[in-house]
């Protein structure tokens, strides 16, 4: 009987540390892997399972490929080409390459199955390393943000017609979210051409909004003459003419040139002219009265 209890006492033991050295093998065997762990990514393109020479040829391609590479960058119609010397783009591959070779190899034992674990289910991207000339690729995004950017219109009524000429609305670069792209683009094999993101920019004053105020046809008309042959005059009537055009007052509201025009000074583009004042002549920057 006492026997009989004895063995199995002893198999219960031997079958809770068979568990537990399988628990812990289980465990620890990923630390021997040899290969880059499961889920770790470099610029969101898998490597898992290559060894550490496959990882370094295939990182050391995307380097060798960015030479002669040239990005077509698309919006509508409008086209732009690059090519990564143009930026003064390059990449360090070997960098690269020891960050994601040693996700997994670094720290305490428990640290090192904590974040080959957390690879697997989650998976951990890497960005590669590389450089660019910032300042040559803000003058390109200038140059792009002239041909592609444009400032909202408001609908306004015709001065010619009566009835309401509709909105237009605007465009905007993303900047930074063409940047990542492009980088992204001169190094990844799959990536040739780009569609440039631009953000549309909705006018203040819509064709609907005119529609539901009721302002759908001219209500009165005002005119003024003055010697257009004054070129600095005539600069500035059209400089202050254009600030107020398309303001809407509603009822109750107070228009003030002064708001609505701002300064009347060269720093906000007008020039200098003669102004008749009170039957008095002297030089002002734009007509005001």
């Amino acid at each position: 009987m006492v026997h009989s209890k004895l063995m199995e006492y002893r198999r219960f033991l031997l079958t809770g540390l068979f568990i537990i050295i399988v628990l812990i093998g289980t465990a620890v065997y990923p630390l021997f892997y040899d290969r880059v762990y499961g889920g770790v990514l470099v610029a969101n393109i898998q490597l898992q399972g290559k060894t550490l020479e496959e990882l370094t040829e295939e990182v050391r391609s995307w380097e060798q490929q960015t030479h002669g590479k040239q990005l077509l960058l698309y919006f509508e119609d409008t086209v732009f080409l690059l090519a990564p010397e143009q930026v003064g783009f390059s990449m360090q591959p070997d960098r690269t390459v020891a960050e994601a070779w040693q996700y997994g190899r670094t720290g305490s034992w428990w640290q090192r199955v904590q974040d080959i674990r957390y690879a697997r289910e989650n998976g951990r991207s890497f960005q590669p390393y590389i450089h660019y000339d910032q300042a040559k690729l803000s003058q390109l995004m200038d140059q792009w943000k002239k041909a592609l950017e444009r400032e909202p219109k408001d609908a306004v009524l015709s001065l010619e017609k009566g009835g309401i000429i509709p909105e237009q609305p605007g465009r905007k670069l993303r900047v930074e979210d063409l940047t990542a792209q492009i980088l992204q683009a001169f190094y990844h094999p799959d990536i040739h051409t780009l569609e440039i993101p631009l953000t549309v920019t909705e006018p203040a004053v819509t064709q609907e909004s005119l529609t539901k105020a009721g302002i759908v046809t001219m209500q009165s008309v005002f005119s003024t003459v003055f010697d257009s042959r004054d070129v600095n005059r005539s600069a500035n009537v059209a400089l202050a003419a254009a600030k107020i055009n398309g303001i809407i007052l509603k009822p109750g509201q107070t228009f003030s040139f002064n708001d609505a025009v701002g300064p009347r000074d060269t720093a906000s583009g007008f020039k200098e002219a003669m102004e008749i004042f009170d039957s008095e002549i002297g030089r002002a920057s734009c007509r005001e009265r």
